[in-house]
């Protein structure tokens, strides 16, 4: 199957994005106003990769519980490795008091395990669906979203899936114009606006398989020297674009609407139609290997890491951002291992199995 460097580079990017914003907890650099956007690009790169993968195969007669198992199978290692990581900061709460406090956690985690949110809350709490695992909430629209996309795949023409975009496209304009500031889509992780989630979600998710529908019809660009140089750019104008404080002003709303209607699309679309020039595949290749890793494990490593500090009486802002900038480059390293030892290899043998079995 083909792979698409670039944007196993960019996926890469804003994976990073996501994980300096929620590195703010342990004296990172502060809140970043867009990076919560990386989760636009993610569902958009999905839909996209998923129909590439998968599309012929599923309209050939794939199965949902073959596809299905597919896609578990890709999510699941990581995130339960993500969860354990969780229970250890459960463990930190209930044997020293220091941390945040879940009010049924028991439930919550049960249902955390399942990709199912919570309705479970400490009353005037954070409403958090998925509290010991924050990503998760994205985790769980992939999952459903893919089963979803099988169950209608067949009758998918381009003309419905033009109008679903529309209009979940329209309900994002509305959301958008009727919020301020630059948070104005950072929704869907509270029990009140997971509807708003799905909404980011099918937008995203439709238009990623609109682009694969119709790169192919796009001619090839012709290789000039300003055409090869977009690959190198494009990694740093995605991390302009999510990291930038330039424009969390008055213009937030048309800045977000622009980037999730016009800029990530395009983006997407040059990632695969322009080829990627040897000498970076294997640094695109290494961040997209590692760019889900990162996403699903950060959140409860950076919060344990936060209670332990505590514990110790160890004041990681005295050593602000050196001590964040650290802890980062820790979790890109034991990502990398985790996607190389654990992921990959697991995979890998439960496929093998699962064929041994099929042939007997």
């Amino acid at each position: 199957m083909q792979r698409f460097d670039t944007l196993d580079g960019l996926r890469g990017v804003a994976a990073l994005a996501v994980v300096l914003r929620h590195a703010g907890a342990i004296g990172g650099p502060g809140y970043i106003p867009f990076s919560y956007l990386a989760v636009d690009l993610f569902f958009m790169m999905s839909g996209f990769v998923i129909a590439h993968a998968y599309e012929a195969k599923i309209l050939q007669g794939m199965s949902f519980k073959q596809f299905m198992g597919k896609r578990i199978l890709r999510l699941a290692p990581l995130f339960f490795v993500g969860m354990l990581f969780a229970v250890f900061t459960i463990l930190i709460r209930k044997f020293t008091g220091i941390g945040d406090y879940y009010c049924y956690w028991q439930a919550s985690l049960f249902l955390t395990l399942l990709l199912i949110p919570t309705p479970f809350f400490c009353e005037g709490g954070y409403h958090a669906i998925f509290p010991f695992n924050g990503p998760a909430w994205s985790l769980s629209l992939e999952v459903a979203g893919n089963a979803a996309y099988h169950l209608v795949a067949q009758i998918l023409t381009n003309a419905i899936l033009i109008t679903i975009s529309v209009i979940s496209g329209t309900v994002i304009l509305i959301i958008v114009l009727n919020s301020t500031g630059p948070d104005s889509l950072n929704i869907g992780y509270t029990l009140d606006t997971w509807w708003a989630g799905a909404i980011r979600f099918i937008f995203s998710f439709t238009v990623g398989i609109i682009i694969f529908r119709f790169y192919d019809k796009f001619p090839n660009f012709r290789n000039t020297i300003m055409i090869s140089m977009i690959p190198y750019a494009l990694p740093a104008f995605l991390a302009f674009v999510l990291l930038n404080h330039y424009f969390a002003n008055a213009i937030s709303q048309i800045y977000i609407l622009s980037v999730v209607f016009v800029i990530f699309p395009i983006m997407i679309l040059f990632s695969v139609k322009i080829n990627t020039p040897k000498n970076l595949q294997y640094i695109f290749k290494t961040l997209g290997n590692t760019s889900y890793a990162i996403y699903i494990i950060h959140h409860p490593i950076i919060k344990m890491t936060e209670q332990l500090s505590n514990y110790i009486g160890f004041d990681f802002l005295r050593y602000k951002p050196q001590f964040s900038l650290l802890l980062i480059a820790a979790l890109f390293g034991l990502a990398l291992s985790l996607e190389k030892f654990y992921d990959r290899p697991l995979r890998r043998w439960v496929t093998l199995r699962h064929k041994q079995n099929s042939a007997i």
